[in-house]
């Protein structure tokens, strides 16, 4: 899968804006004219972070398809840019504002994706000089016998489990020690 952007900013304004509405009257009411310049900028964020469709991208087919289009070839296409939602331009398209609306999120994505590039490159570093940061989960030798805790203070040892409910001895004698709360002994 490409990458790209892992999610696109939408406006809650989206559905009654002028544009929307124009897509929807140049297809003669169709009610889902809303969801098409959706999906095509969810395409976009995957397939065509900058926004533009050149070269094979550049046809409106493209455009039909990422838009999930079932009518007529060219319509779909034709009635965007007559809305004013997708630019035609030199070898292809783009969509309209592309860079003012998922320019700032498009420039994190590439910092984000810049710095842990630097960190996997770092990582791989140490472990070729043998460095191997701390492990993150528990020692498999460490003992399965742990004190129990009863609000933050250690409250004994416990033995084994039955029933998700630990039996054991308590600082305030036999019992079972269940979560932060000490029940009787059954």
């Amino acid at each position: 899968m490409p990458s790209g952007l892992p999610w696109i900013r939408l406006d809650v304004d989206l559905l009654s804006h002028a544009k929307v509405s124009a897509l929807a009257d140049l297809l003669e009411g169709d009610h889902y004219a809303w969801s098409y310049p959706v999906a095509l900028w969810c395409w976009c964020a995957t397939h065509a972070p900058t926004g533009e469709g050149t070269g094979r991208l550049g046809t409106p087919g493209v455009v039909e398809r990422a838009c999930r289009w079932q009518g007529d070839r060219g319509v779909l296409f034709a009635a965007l840019v007559a809305a004013g939602l997708v630019d035609e331009i030199p070898g292809g398209w783009s969509v309209h504002d592309w860079a003012d609306h998922a320019g700032a999120h498009l420039a994190r994505f590439e910092r984000d994706r810049e710095r842990s590039r630097i960190k996997r490159a770092k990582e791989r570093a140490a472990y070729a000089l043998g460095v191997v940061p701390d492990a993150p989960y528990p020692d498999p030798q460490a003992s399965e016998e742990r004190p129990a805790t009863v609000h933050g203070r250690s409250e004994g040892t416990t033995g084994g489990t039955s029933g998700g409910r630990s039996e054991g001895t308590t600082a305030n004698g036999p019992g079972r020690v269940h979560g932060l709360g000490r029940f009787p002994r059954d």
